[in-house]
């Protein structure tokens, strides 16, 4: 009675699914074997559609299973970690930004895993993580080897200059303590330029006591 009270609930959200996505649960789960065209693009764009909030169906255990389980099906594949799409996009760079937990931490457990790459504006999964406000998904790519605490963008921006402009004390405090140092931010201003400008005064008097070599 379990079971068919089961496929009868999974019948009715693939058709919910369907009539407002045009996906099914197999969308998830099922994707072509590799082929050379868009062979780098397939890990990403299933990652990009993990992170995807789909209303009340983000909230279905089902659907977030089968989501993850066709990024698995991809890794088990022998798709790579560190495959880009168009833009320069990886996966970790989508569950970074999304905050996506789960899918972050599958990610970075993986050996080859390069935290160190960046998209077509030179944003890593960091600055991406740091820009949002996600805590505990920059502390995960810290735990990388090869994490850069003050690697810039195209534009000068690290990971301490996107937490400090978008005023997330906790992350700027975070990577302070872990050794982030870079007083210059995009287009030369400096940190506590941009802490100051942004009105984020506590922001600036922890970026002050760090470069005078203080404790935050």
């Amino acid at each position: 009675m379990m079971a068919a009270q089961r496929v009868g609930e999974e019948e009715q959200l693939n058709q919910d699914l369907f009539d407002k996505y045009g996906v099914t649960l197999r969308t998830f789960k099922d994707t072509p074997p590799p082929n050379s065209q868009g062979q780098n693009e397939k890990l990403v764009q299933a990652a990009e559609f993990c992170c995807l909030q789909m209303g009340v169906y983000e909230d279905t255990e089902t659907v977030q299973d089968a989501k993850m389980a066709r990024v698995e099906r991809l890794l088990h594949e022998g798709y790579s970690v560190n495959s880009v799409d168009h833009n320069g996009w990886t996966a970790a760079m989508h569950a970074a930004r999304a905050g996506h937990l789960p899918l972050l931490t599958r990610l970075s457990s993986l050996p080859s895993f390069d935290p160190t790459l960046s998209d077509e504006s030179g944003k890593t999964a960091g600055m991406w993580a740091a820009e949002g406000g996600h805590r505990e998904a920059l502390h995960l790519l810290m735990q990388a080897p090869t994490f850069d605490l003050d690697q810039p963008d195209s534009f000068g921006g690290t990971a301490l200059v996107y937490a400090v402009v978008n005023g997330h004390t906790d992350i700027v405090q975070t990577l302070l303590r872990a050794g982030a140092r870079q007083k210059v931010g995009m287009f030369g201003q400096s940190a506590q330029e941009a802490a100051a400008e942004e009105g984020h005064e506590e922001i600036a008097k922890m970026l002050e006591t760090a470069y005078n070599g203080g404790f935050v």
